[in-house]
């Protein structure tokens, strides 16, 4: 078994891709919808899980889109799961788009844990 802070191994991949967090534009879980980069920060900061063999716990749709349009990604193999780095921007969005799902974050994915594919 193999415990990880969340957000710990979250901020550690943005630095390893050489990035910080003000470099990141916003988070989405590939279902067309865009998340402000300080909740979901603020969201995962508490979480631990074992990112071992086994289950995967976080969502494998999970993207950090970085504003160079670079960006970081969920992977697994057999149940351990990591981030990765892609230099290549999956989707092209503006901040306007982050007003009607703003709501969606704080009520759905926060209180319901909608991160993650499984409960915690």
């Amino acid at each position: 078994m193999s415990s990880i802070n969340f957000y710990e191994e979250t901020v550690q991949s943005i630095k390893h891709a050489g990035k910080t967090l003000s470099d990141i534009l916003y988070v989405t879980i590939q279902d067309g919808k865009y998340y402000k980069p300080e909740n979901f920060l603020k969201a995962i900061k508490e979480i631990t899980y074992d990112n071992g063999y086994g289950g995967q716990v976080i969502h494998e749709d999970l993207q950090i889109v970085f504003k160079d349009g670079s960006y970081l990604y969920r992977d697994e193999y057999d149940g351990s799961e990591w981030w990765n780095y892609s230099p290549v921007q999956p989707l092209n969005v503006t901040l306007e788009d982050f007003t009607e799902t703003e709501k969606l974050f704080e009520s759905y994915y926060v209180h319901n844990q909608g991160f993650f594919t499984v409960k915690l």
